[in-house]
């Protein structure tokens, strides 16, 4: 059973993505959400983005579904990730827009 995670990343982790298809979770933060309820997911979604934005100077995460968030060494294929979430107001963008991100 996988989990949704909210993955504080950089643009070279981005660039990664899009160059191999898949996203290295070394150097990336997880956090997930404390329930299924809508707020609790914002909050997973801010914490990811406000810690991306402390380390890189950027808010940007990655929503994705994993089999263990805790373990750094699973890499993420980019058919596991849901969307993107970009810039102080966690603009949504779909997968497919990864080449186009600001």
């Amino acid at each position: 059973m996988s989990t949704r995670a909210y993955l504080a990343v950089s643009r070279d982790h981005l660039r990664s993505l899009a160059s191999d298809g898949v996203l290295r979770r070394e150097g990336t933060v997880a956090f997930v959400s404390e329930s299924d309820d809508e707020e609790d997911e914002t909050d997973a979604a801010a914490s990811a983005a406000d810690w991306a934005e402390q380390e890189d100077g950027e808010a940007l995460v990655v929503v994705a579904d994993l089999d263990d968030p805790e373990d750094p060494a699973e890499d993420v294929p980019l058919t596991r990730i849901a969307c993107f979430l970009v810039g102080d107001e966690l603009a949504w963008y779909a997968v497919q827009e990864l080449d186009s991100l600001p």
